[in-house]
């Protein structure tokens, strides 16, 4: 039974089912029951398997497994399999017409899913390249149908994230396949779908909130009040919890933060995901009291949590190396700190987190001070 999905302008009161299905599946990935989103995904592929949609929808819950952690590889073959059938798919139906908006919606989703996957394997041009063919199919999206606003989601994070790009790439720009990007297009794209009852309304406001957060040099404010309704309206979604625990902690409202981090400490999720992100929140809880100047109360915190917990996200070892570290140097026991920041950075591999180096680099140098207000960028 084929299914009808995303016409450019539904009728509230005759939503076609499919769209339906792929608003289910999204409240569902943003409640955090991926268990549950997984059977919508599978009642759309029953509906009609050789819909694109049916492989494209699946990897968004994938991708929230993988979030916490991109240094999780369990998620990658079905991430590069899902997005392979869903090209052939699309493919096979711009063969049959070119002017087909939906095929290139899809296919240039999917496209956009091995760019992001080979990006987070460090395989930047490779990311550029797919990326790239992705943008051309959006693009070709909007100008076959220009009501079709949920295209401009995909469109717009590649637009914004391909602004940002690592500083090694910029050097590349005369290849065709490594992206230019264009930030303020991509920005107010996004913007325009979350502020939408658009089917992509939700994802476009989580990555509202991180282009607001860690791009935008003046988006802090912005950040939090979107993260902050969207944990409101998910409470059991674990890594939205933390996120606003973190952007409470970067916005330095520190007791808010305490409260937030004790919150989510007591999540009652069952599954190892869950547990890291507890483990997590407690080592948050501990820079909020440090940032209190309140170096005893952080130790005693920190001392629940083992570094070498497998229950801890890869990169997890290293904050709590340095939050300890930095309570160390505040405690006035630089000499410890310091063997601490050198086990920072010595860390390699999946181990390693790229911004815990940068401070311990910093607290190497110069002793940590809780009353010096941290950088938000």
């Amino acid at each position: 039974m084929a299914i009808a999905l995303w016409a450019s302008t539904p009728a509230a009161s005759a939503e076609p089912p499919g769209r339906e299905l792929v608003r289910r599946g999204f409240e569902l990935n943003f409640a955090g029951d991926f268990a549950a989103a997984d059977v919508v995904w599978a009642e759309l592929r029953a509906a009609d398997p050789n819909h694109p949609a049916a492989s494209v929808l699946p990897i968004t819950t994938l991708f929230w497994r993988q979030m916490f952690d991109e240094s999780d590889v369990r998620f990658d073959g079905a991430i590069e399999l899902l997005s392979k059938r869903a090209i052939e798919l699309s493919t096979a139906r711009l063969a049959r017409d070119e002017t087909d908006a939906m095929a290139h919606l899809y296919l240039g989703q999917a496209l956009v899913h091995q760019a992001r996957l080979e990006g987070v394997r460090d395989r930047f041009l490779s990311a550029g390249s797919r990326g790239e063919e992705a943008r051309g199919h959006l693009e070709r999206a909007l100008e076959l149908d220009p009501q079709l606003v949920d295209a401009k989601h995909p469109l717009g994070m590649y637009y914004y994230y391909a602004s940002a790009l690592p500083g090694v790439l910029k050097w590349f720009r005369w290849l065709w396949f490594v992206p230019s990007g264009d930030g303020p297009t991509g920005l107010r794209y996004v913007r325009e779908v979350a502020e939408s009852s658009a089917v992509y309304s939700l994802p476009a406001q989580f990555i509202l909130s991180n282009i607001y957060a860690y791009y935008e040099p003046d988006g802090a404010e912005q950040a939090l009040e979107i993260i902050a309704r969207l944990q409101q309206r998910f409470p059991l979604n674990a890594l939205i919890h933390f996120e606003y625990v973190h952007q409470l902690l970067r916005a330095a409202r520190y007791e808010e933060a305490i409260a937030q981090a004790r919150a989510l400490e007591m999540h009652p999720g069952t599954l190892p995901r869950h547990t890291s992100q507890r483990h997590m929140a407690t080592i948050w809880r501990a820079r909020a009291e440090l940032r209190l100047q309140q170096p005893e109360r952080a130790w005693n915190t920190l001392a629940a949590i083992d570094p070498a917990d497998p229950a801890l996200p890869n990169w997890g070892e290293a904050w709590v190396t340095l939050v300890r570290a930095h309570t160390l140097d505040a405690l006035g026991e630089r000499g410890a700190a310091i063997e601490l920041y050198q086990h920072v950075l010595d860390q390699r591999g999946v181990k390693r987190s790229e911004r815990a180096r940068e401070l311990a680099l910093r607290g190497a140098e110069f002793p940590f001070d809780p009353a010096r207000a941290p950088q938000l960028r």
